[in-house]
């Protein structure tokens, strides 16, 4: 029992080494940048993909109720529309795979300086 004292007691007295912490900082950071980065990406995409859907709906309502003449038309904007629709996707699923790949930037050498500290 007085070894798991006195070892507790040199591990809280010990100063950590500023070169691990400081590299241990900068990929938290960098890796929280990252993410934060992704994040917002797929929100902007995520909201013009509504704003298209939207647009979409409207398109389809349009030509409903369009002429025989007009109906050509109204079905070319309704497929450019969905057309957008599929590009945004493609782009959402992008930054949301790289915001999780981000999430696993740095983790060995991170866990490599905690199990460090821990001893």
């Amino acid at each position: 029992m007085k070894d798991m004292v006195e070892l507790t007691r040199l591990f809280l007295n010990e100063t950590p080494d500023s070169d691990d912490l400081e590299l241990l900082n900068e990929f938290i950071g960098l890796r929280t940048g990252a993410i934060v980065m992704g994040l917002g990406k797929v929100k902007q995409y995520a909201t013009r993909l509504d704003q298209e859907i939207n647009s979409l709906r409207a398109d389809l309502s349009d030509l409903r109720k369009s002429s025989p003449e007009d109906g050509p038309r109204k079905l070319a904007d309704a497929l450019e529309t969905m057309g957008k629709i599929f590009w945004l996707q493609r782009k959402m699923g992008m930054y949301t795979a790289l915001t999780a790949a981000a999430t696993g930037v740095g983790v060995e050498k991170t866990n490599k300086l905690l199990k460090k500290r821990g001893k």
